[in-house]
């Protein structure tokens, strides 16, 4: 339970226990991609995903960088009169 707050899910494999564990641990997975080579192969495949995360939220402009309003919901996707 200590470690619980360090844990990181980075894959959901074919493997039945697995769904079970993560659900014991209250993880969600990052990696949906029904991964049967092992155990280290989502491992492994994660660690680009979190590097181009963190490129991403270091080095994108803002709106306030591009001098533009930011995004704002005028309700999208809520019926067809928008």
């Amino acid at each position: 339970p200590e470690v619980r707050d360090y844990l990181l899910a980075s894959h959901l494999g074919k493997e039945p226990a697995m769904a079970a564990i993560l659900e014991e641990l209250g993880l969600k997975p990052i990696i949906h991609a029904n991964l049967a080579l092992g155990e280290g192969t989502g491992a492994v495949s994660f660690f680009p995903l979190l590097d181009m995360a963190y490129q991403v939220y270091r080095e994108n402009a803002t709106f306030e960088d591009l001098e533009m309003d930011a995004y704002q919901d005028y309700g999208a996707g809520k019926g067809p009169e928008c």
